[in-house]
């Protein structure tokens, strides 16, 4: 009885662990391009009381600089 125990829930644990394994086979197709034109432009930001960040990001050639 114990081995059949023991047979049974192995069996399960292995099942599961096959159907998890397989539950995340959609991806979704990026746009880089897309993605990368959003972060262009002056960006600022309050990084403490008194000190404020500023950037610029622009395109040059095919980067960003």
């Amino acid at each position: 009885m114990k081995t059949f125990c023991l047979t049974m829930i192995i069996a399960v644990f292995l099942l599961l662990c096959a159907y998890g394994i397989h539950a995340q086979t959609t991806q979704t197709e990026l746009d880089q391009v897309e993605l990368m034109t959003q972060l262009l432009g002056t960006w600022e930001s309050q990084m403490s009381q008194d000190t404020i960040w500023s950037g610029e990001c622009k395109t040059i050639w095919n980067g960003l600089e």
